[in-house]
């Protein structure tokens, strides 16, 4: 019987890089990370820009309905000021405008029955009124101010849009 010679376990070179993986691991979830972070914040600014775009394009479509709605209403007949309400006669047909806060009401009577009503709404906090003043009508719109309610906005901080319609006589009309 021949026998074997007995072997010793060699000294593997392996042992110098035991657990360098962990460090690969951990290295590309470091970096796993940092990628998804950004992705996610840059998601959420475009979010956000979206809402915001939103919002800027729903007061315009507002403010550009109430101009028409107004200049459409000023065309015919003639116009007097109620305390915060605006009306425009024209024959047997009143157009009522009416500021409640941010919100305006268009209301087109015929006699006593209700042909039409509109609404324009605006951002709460917006100040909306109306001035006559010469034969012209002047509807302002002013923004809320972006600082917080214990500080004062100067003035060039406040944004306003401001709809004139002009009356003419008829004795300007004719030439």
């Amino acid at each position: 019987m021949t026998r074997r010679p007995i072997r010793l376990p060699r000294q593997r070179h392996q042992n110098k890089r035991r657990g360098t993986l962990f460090h690969y691991y951990m290295v590309y979830l470091f970096l796993s990370s940092v990628i998804m972070m950004t992705a996610g914040m840059c998601l959420h600014a475009l979010l956000k820009a979206d809402r915001v775009d939103t919002q800027n394009m729903a007061r315009l479509h507002a403010l550009q309905l109430l101009e028409r709605s107004l200049r459409i209403s000023s065309a015919t007949g003639t116009f007097s000021m109620n305390g915060t309400s605006l009306q425009f006669m024209a024959g047997e047909q009143t157009t009522t405008w009416e500021v409640d806060n941010s919100l305006v009401r268009r209301t087109v009577r015929s006699d006593s029955e209700v042909i039409g009503r509109d609404r324009f709404v605006f951002e709460k906090g917006t100040t909306v009124y109306f001035e006559v003043d010469e034969g012209l009508v002047r509807c302002r719109i002013v923004d809320p101010p972006v600082m917080p309610d214990n500080h004062q906005p100067a003035d060039d901080q406040l944004t306003s849009v401001e709809i004139v319609v002009a009356r003419r006589s008829l004795k300007e009309a004719s030439p």
